[in-house]
């Protein structure tokens, strides 16, 4: 499987919107080595998990960010709660492209504006 196939596989999941997103998949897709004589649907799930892996974590580095501009820098997690645990409880533990995709659009679209981000907060409060 080709970088131009995986990339426009992408393109068609993401959305031409998302490039940078996919620039930064196809980037960790390359980086991991092993796919050399791999049949193309275990290449595939492989490359979906590595968009849902970069895309979460994307969405945690948006809900970081935004969390520090709502709260002040110098803000730190109550005890037990990571950014990781909040990024996984606004899309319920899914494991699929297709729930995380609009939680990613929303948070880098709307940031604090965002239902999601709400949802954080609310968490948050919480655990304070």
């Amino acid at each position: 499987m080709s970088l131009t196939h995986i990339s426009s596989e992408l393109i068609n999941l993401i959305g031409v919107a998302a490039s940078p997103l996919i620039v930064l998949i196809t980037y960790q897709v390359f980086r991991t080595r092993g796919f050399a004589g791999m049949p193309d649907v275990e290449i595939q799930n492989k490359v979906l998990d590595i968009s849902f892996e970069t895309i979460h974590a994307q969405i945690e580095k948006h809900l970081h960010t935004s969390v520090l501009h709502f709260y002040g820098d110098h803000f730190i997690l109550p005890p037990g709660l990571t950014f990781s645990h909040l990024a996984m409880s606004i899309h319920n533990n899914s494991r699929t492209l297709e729930q995380i995709l609009p939680i990613y659009r929303n948070i880098s679209e709307f940031g604090l504006q965002s239902a999601e981000f709400h949802q954080v907060v609310e968490m948050i409060q919480q655990f304070l």
